[in-house]
């Protein structure tokens, strides 16, 4: 089947990519992507915001910007209306961990540190978002996500604390 499609696409100026391409006669597992199908596998059972985030961690360094990655984070973002008794720097830090590896997470871990910021004391803030900014200093092509944290510090009651945090 592949020789016959690679023919026929050969004649319109396409080809197979044999990096993608595989044989299998397992249909369902094989048209799975692989990060899906590690984290469909993983253990669920977590005890904590926090566990759980250090799970999707943990898939994040095996499947950089991974769909799966995404989703996940989709999902923390909605749970955390309503939710109390949580480690709030705890939780930054491994989404901002998260982040670093994929940029693919820019936007929803931006959105997930907006809701947890109320929750950290205004003279922490500055000290966080300026932690934050630093850790992606070197990366390239962070002017997005630069672009999202500068909302979250105008969008603050306490914009004259922000002043001094420089933007490139």
């Amino acid at each position: 089947i592949i020789r016959m499609l690679s023919e026929v696409l050969t004649e319109l100026g396409m080809r197979i990519n044999t990096e993608k391409t595989k044989f299998s006669n397992d249909v369902i597992t094989s048209s799975i992507k692989a990060d899906k199908l590690y984290w469909i596998n993983m253990p669920k059972s977590f005890n904590s915001l926090q566990s759980e985030l250090l799970s999707i961690r943990n898939l994040a360094n095996k499947f950089p910007n991974s769909g799966t990655v995404l989703n996940c984070l989709v999902k923390i973002h909605q749970k955390l209306n309503g939710m109390r008794n949580i480690d709030v720097m705890a939780i930054i830090a491994i989404v901002t961990d998260i982040a670093y590896k994929n940029p693919r997470t820019y936007n929803i871990s931006v959105a997930i540190i907006s809701k947890l910021l109320p929750s950290v004391k205004p003279t922490q803030r500055v000290k966080l978002i300026e932690q934050i900014l630093y850790k992606f200093n070197d990366l390239p092509n962070t002017e997005l996500l630069h672009i999202w944290l500068q909302r979250i510090v105008i969008s603050s009651q306490n914009k004259d604390q922000y002043n001094n945090i420089e933007f490139q």
